[in-house]
């Protein structure tokens, strides 16, 4: 399995309201990360973190919204 990871730290984002997150692509050991396109992907995750907190899972069956 491999695994990549970028923070949304804003350091690079003008005018970001503090807005902040974090992006997750996992792809399965028989593809790996070189060559691999988003539908090779065996889930991704995507978190806004802030007032409203939001994370979303994709699945190989949909998306899942979780808010806290």
């Amino acid at each position: 399995m491999s695994v990549s990871l970028d923070p949304l730290d804003a350091s690079s984002i003008i005018d970001t309201n503090w807005a902040c997150g974090t992006i997750i692509g996992i792809w399965p050991s028989s593809t790996g990360i070189l060559g691999a396109t988003g539908r090779d992907q065996a889930a991704s995750v995507v978190a806004l973190y802030g007032p409203r907190t939001t994370v979303f899972v994709t699945l190989d069956d949909g998306v899942y919204e979780f808010t806290y």
